[in-house]
């Protein structure tokens, strides 16, 4: 009877041990591949070791045997020569530890002969799996993370562009321990071995996309529960795929009733390509997540560079500036119409006077769409195309004329290099004056370029990073300010944070056109945002200053009305409409008109919309405390930018 327990738990251990091989090599499957042949030929070696020592002392009275210990060279030859010949019986799992003599019978030595055999035998595998392309070791691991899920966070990427190996590189630094899911394109992983295997070695698991996926298991959602949730992102380089796969993916969760697993879903896209219809919220409750990159590209240099950098604080008197600004965009690409819109709506302030010049070959029809069917900008903004060639005469001739006005260049041409041209060319203060300000798009860095004459933003590895894609730091306000508003219209505060994740990108957008202009309205004032301990007189700074308010206010009604315009919507002609003050399909809304007219409008429809926007500024300190801002007044206000 004890004989047949111990043949069971035997059993039961070699089954366990196997399982444990296995779960080992294949979560640490790149690590593995890439040691697998060093450790074999450790291994081997150590296995000749034991087998050369076994040979030589095999019946050595030493270890109890009946021989004597002397020293002869021809048993050390022959040895050597039978410890070369059963080192490679331990690739066949051949056990002939009975030849080894009474040395054989020492546990401590059949302890090691096992482990021995073992390591080798699985470092042979590894190998071999790694030289058939690391396939069955991914599958394996795959097969553990769905059956039984993981205590730490699972990224899945569905769907590869090579720039989001910067992504990976990020997940790695800041969670060395996630895991990591890469399901690769075949043409990718056909045209790009070195992308693919520079993955693997980051410790990402390796799997292939399939063209028509019509169950969970395809998309590798765990069906058990994870520790710090899932990140699923479907980042092909195709917008209409993206949606393809998100829709699908939803749909199938809302079928088999996995609406309990904790995933958040991001579908990289063009706004430009496919509008905001098809991204309207109808996924049934999942957090869903929409990122324009080209977007994106924009929008990091804005945060860390926007308008009012360039502008003395001394010039803004009580929250309006008097100023005309003209700005310089120099080239076309497909972030460009990003960038006319942010900077469209960034500088609206009271009294302002903006110009916004683009220039290049071709320019007037390569943004006739734009400002054709944006025809409202020209209600609060001018803007000018000179058709020049870059880099030419009638070019230089222009930036002699008119360089030294213009408050900041935009190097936006699809050419990198020509991009770096022109930061030389206009950084030649015989040009353009001393110091002009310089923005150049670029998707990768050389180390050939001086950055410290212009800023160059769109890079890769600015972009494709947690902090963007995932958790942007814009988002933490504009999530306030939709908050904020929800609010005011009567939602809970649980209710109202929630529905930022099922709201429309429109609305998305919008909050975060106001969140980005916050901290301008505020240096406008000569406070900004602290993530320390604000001061607590912004309450009473604004009673000692009433014109503030509205001033602030008015700004603010240009912006909103300048987010409108950038999107193709109009004002209503004629009679407004009964009931509702805005038309979804024909674009049109009842408040674009001045703000002097806004109160006949709000008269209409039972809303103060004036004091709308003033509820908004004098509320200011408690939007950027709902996401741990704070509101601090400057030391030096005029300190962060000379007057030009």
């Amino acid at each position: 009877m004890n004989s047949v327990i111990i043949g069971i738990f035997t059993w039961i251990l070699c089954i366990g041990l196997m399982f444990f091989c296995v779960y080992i090599i294949s979560r640490y499957a790149g690590w593995f591949e890439k040691h697998s042949l060093k450790l074999l030929i450790l291994s081997l070696i150590l296995g000749l070791g034991l087998y050369f020592f076994g040979y030589y002392f095999r019946d050595s009275i030493l270890f109890g045997g009946n021989s004597e210990g002397d020293f002869s060279l021809a048993e050390l030859a022959a040895s050597a020569l039978l410890s070369f010949v059963s080192m490679s019986r331990m690739l066949v799992m051949e056990l002939d530890i009975g030849e080894l003599g009474v040395v054989g019978e020492i546990p401590l030595f059949r302890v090691l002969y096992g482990l021995v055999l073992l390591s080798a035998i699985c470092f042979l595998a590894t190998a071999v799996l790694s030289m058939l392309g690391g396939a069955i070791l991914s599958r394996i691991r795959i097969f553990f993370l769905t059956r039984f899920g993981s205590r730490q966070r699972i990224y899945i990427i569905y769907g590869f562009r090579p720039e989001m190996s910067h992504f990976i590189e990020d997940i790695r630094k800041r969670h060395p321990r996630s895991q990591i899911l890469i399901f690769f394109q075949k043409e990718l992983e056909e045209g790009e071995k070195e992308l693919v295997k520079e993955m693997i070695n980051l410790g990402c698991i390796k799997g292939c996309v399939s063209e028509q996926p019509g169950k969970i298991k395809d998309f590798a959602i765990p069906e058990r529960g994870t520790g710090n949730g899932i990140i699923f992102i479907s980042s092909f380089p195709d917008t209409e795929r993206n949606l393809q796969t998100i829709t699908t993916l939803c749909g199938l969760l809302k079928k088999e009733k996995k609406n309990e697993i904790p995933i958040r879903i991001y579908g990289l896209v063009s706004y430009e390509i496919c509008g905001e219809i098809p991204l309207q919220p109808r996924y049934d409750g999942f957090s869903v997540h929409w990122t324009d990159i080209d977007q994106l590209s924009v929008r990091q240099v804005f945060t860390a560079h926007p308008l009012t950098d360039s502008i003395p604080g001394n010039l803004f008197e009580e929250g309006c500036l008097n100023q005309k600004i003209e700005i310089a965009v120099l080239g076309y690409s497909e972030e460009a119409p990003y960038l006319y819109r942010s900077l469209l709506e960034e500088i609206q302030f009271k009294g302002v006077s903006f110009r916004l010049i683009l220039i290049g070959q071709g320019i007037s029809d390569q943004t006739a769409d734009f400002r054709h069917m944006n025809p409202g900008i020209s209600r609060l903004a001018e803007i000018e195309c000179m058709d020049l060639p870059l880099m030419s005469d009638v070019f230089f001739e222009w930036l002699k004329l008119n360089g030294s006005r213009i408050l900041r260049f935009y190097c936006m041409s699809e050419d990198d290099r020509m991009n770096v041209r022109l930061q030389r060319t206009l950084c030649a203060s015989h040009i353009t004056g001393e110091n002009p300000e310089v923005y150049v798009l670029a998707h990768c860095r050389s180390p050939l370029w001086d950055e410290t004459q212009a800023v160059y933003f769109g890079l890769s590895e600015q972009i494709f990073t947690e902090e963007m894609i995932i958790h942007e730091k814009l988002d933490r306000m504009a999530a306030a300010v939709h908050t904020f508003y929800q609010m005011y219209y009567g939602e809970s505060e649980a209710r109202a944070k929630e529905s930022w994740n099922q709201t429309s990108v429109f609305n998305k957008e919008s909050s975060r056109s106001l969140a980005l202009h916050l901290s301008s309205k505020l240096y406008s004032i000569g406070y900004q945002l602290t993530e320390k301990a604000g001061t607590d007189d912004f309450q009473e700074y604004l009673e000692s200053h009433p014109h503030v308010v509205e001033n602030l206010a008015f700004g603010e009604h240009l912006r909103w009305e300048m987010f409108f315009f950038n999107r193709g919507w109009t004002p209503f002609s004629g009679r407004l409409p009964e009931g509702t003050n805005k038309d979804l399909k024909k674009k049109c809304h009842a408040c674009l008109v001045s703000w002097e007219e806004l109160k006949t409008v709000g008269e209409r429809y039972g809303t103060n919309y004036q004091y709308l926007d003033e509820h908004f500024i004098r509320n200011m300190d408690k939007i950027a405390g709902l996401t741990g801002y704070g509101l601090m007044k400057k030391q030096n206000p005029d300190s962060q930018a000379e007057h030009r």
